[in-house]
């Protein structure tokens, strides 16, 4: 579960008989900035599109075209950046909490 403070996470754990074992906060400010320009761009240029890019990557049969394989590259590209992104800003506050709970 994500929460957005540790006294909220901590008051629905209790509830459930959990202790919290480990935070990690995540922040993806690059990430969010790449996402933000590419449906603005698709927005300027009048396109709107029917699927998401995982559904684009994965519409073709068995034979991905050129196109899908690029843009399956570039979005493994940009998924490794969003989570080196996070563990390089994790001492950031803000963000999303991210808890392990333990049975009490």
């Amino acid at each position: 579960m994500e929460f957005r403070s540790k006294c909220a996470c901590r008051a629905h754990m209790k509830e459930a008989d959990l202790a919290v074992d480990k935070i990690h906060r995540s922040i993806h400010p690059i990430y969010a900035m790449v996402d933000v320009a590419y449906f603005t761009f698709l927005s300027l240029c009048g396109k709107h599109v029917a699927t998401s890019v995982e559904g684009y990557i994965h519409s073709h049969n068995g034979k991905p075209s050129l196109a899908q394989r690029s843009v399956g590259l570039l979005k493994d590209v940009l998924v490794a950046m969003g989570y080196y992104e996070s563990c390089a800003l994790r001492w950031v506050p803000g963000g999303g909490g991210h808890f392990t709970g333990v049975k009490a």
